[in-house]
């Protein structure tokens, strides 16, 4: 397998990308041993997560590319928080306890240490505010006479 870094590619490096991101491509070539810098371990995104310790020769892919054709598998994949940016194992991310979606902390302008156990993003909020205010704006229900 011929593994290529983001960089070296048709379209080059993008923000989601993360620092050990590798894409397996379907390139073949014949090189010697001698050639060998070292070894690594590619590891797929969801084991990469799962690591305990990332040594510098673990790295993860989740596309692979064609060369000839300079495209990519999967061409889409599934985008988180307000950015709108697929998921990138380097930054950390937290979920909304609400909605279930995933923000990251840098584009909520915090610090791991600002979330706490119970975190929900500002849209859901928001939205329970609002339901609270029509609850109290209510009349109350006047008995039925029989």
């Amino acid at each position: 397998l011929w593994y290529y870094r983001p960089e070296e590619v048709r379209g080059g490096r993008k923000l989601f990308h993360g620092e050990k991101e590798l894409f397996v491509s379907d390139h073949v070539d014949w090189v010697s041993s001698q050639s060998f810098q070292g070894k690594m371990r590619v590891h797929s995104l969801l084991d990469y997560q799962h690591l305990e310790h990332i040594d510098d020769v673990d790295y993860f892919c989740r596309f692979s590319y064609q060369c000839q054709k300079g495209t990519f598998k999967p061409n889409r994949v599934h985008v988180y928080c307000k950015c709108e940016m697929p998921y990138n194992p380097d930054q950390v991310m937290v979920e909304c306890e609400s909605c279930q979606e995933w923000f990251h902390l840098t584009c909520l302008d915090l610090a791991p240490s600002d979330v706490e156990e119970f975190f929900e993003c500002e849209d859901c909020i928001a939205k329970t505010k609002e339901e609270q205010k029509l609850l109290q704006a209510r009349p109350p229900k006047q008995p039925r006479n029989s």
